[in-house]
């Protein structure tokens, strides 16, 4: 059974287009850009991904870059793992943007696409939010401030709260 919250964000998803299914497209492994070893979408089961797919060049995906990056801070320790996507550019290109623009996401390498492919996006910037049972949940193409609203409701909705209770020594 669909829940209610799902039923919805599938409703959208095939309104605009999208096709709604597993990410098993993703299972093909992604290249570290801090040249580590290569990582598959699968290996983060269990956890809500958000794909954010981006290029040196794109001026939107560099605007908004902090905003991912407060998105990780905020939702991390509640589940949520942020993947930045370069698609399409040289390794070296990408390597020398993030030496002058650091970023504490985990960075990968999409050179042929695969990821802009399986999504079937229309370019960068493209947000990706695949739950921790591996759907798709939501995606979009371009962002906006209503984009950004809509994405932390999203997250903050689907995600387990995490109570913050001060220990106590009986």
């Amino acid at each position: 059974m669909i829940r209610p919250a799902r039923a919805t964000a599938l409703a959208v998803i095939l309104a605009c287009g999208f096709s709604v299914s597993r990410a098993e497209p993703f299972g093909f492994p992604l290249k570290n850009v801090d040249g580590g070893r290569p990582v598959a979408l699968s290996s983060f089961k269990g956890k809500m991904v958000l794909i954010e797919l981006w290029q040196t060049h794109c001026g939107p995906c560099r605007t908004w870059r902090p905003f991912f990056e407060k998105l990780q801070e905020r939702f991390g320790a509640r589940g949520l793992v942020v993947l930045s996507v370069d698609s399409e550019e040289e390794e070296s290109v990408v390597r020398a943007y993030l030496k002058a623009n650091p970023t504490p996401l985990r960075s990968f390498l999409d050179p042929k696409r695969k990821v802009l492919d399986a999504l079937k996006a229309q370019g960068v910037p493209t947000m990706a939010l695949i739950d921790k049972d591996g759907y798709l949940i939501w995606m979009a193409n371009g962002f906006s401030p209503s984009t950004a609203d809509e994405l932390t409701w999203r997250i903050d909705r689907e995600l387990p709260i995490i109570a913050e209770l001060p220990l106590v020594k009986p």
